[in-house]
This record gives structure tokens, sequence and C-alpha cells, in this order.
């Protein structure tokens, strides 16, 4: 039990980390994009959301 909740601690203390990192990429100006590892194993969907992102092309 105790490793379980020793994992949730580290997870979240990884969460916020990454939210001041993209908070900080925002208020220099910066718009950033999320891509999960599983998000990756659709090449047509991953190229859609990336041509979205950079581009504004509607997903598909």
């Amino acid at each position: 039990m105790v490793e379980l909740l020793e994992g949730l601690r580290d997870g979240y203390r990884y969460v916020l980390r990454d939210h001041r990192r993209y908070e900080a990429l925002e208020r220099m100006g910066w718009t950033s994009l999320v891509i999960w590892e599983c998000e990756t194993t659709d090449a047509e969907r991953l190229a859609a959301r990336l041509r979205w992102f950079l581009d504004g092309e509607p997903v598909t």
C-alpha cells in the first residue's frame, strides 16, 4: 500500500511539473501540444492531429 501511495505522489508531482512548464511556455508566447505515447500508434490520426495543430486543418 505504501508503494502505491508513493507512486501516486510521484505521478502527481510529475503532473504538476509538466503543468508549470506548459504555463511557462505559454507566458513566453508558445503554444504546446501534448502527445501521449498511446496516441502514436495510428499514424494517420497522429498526422491529422499534427496538421491541425500546425496549420489549423480540421481533424477528420
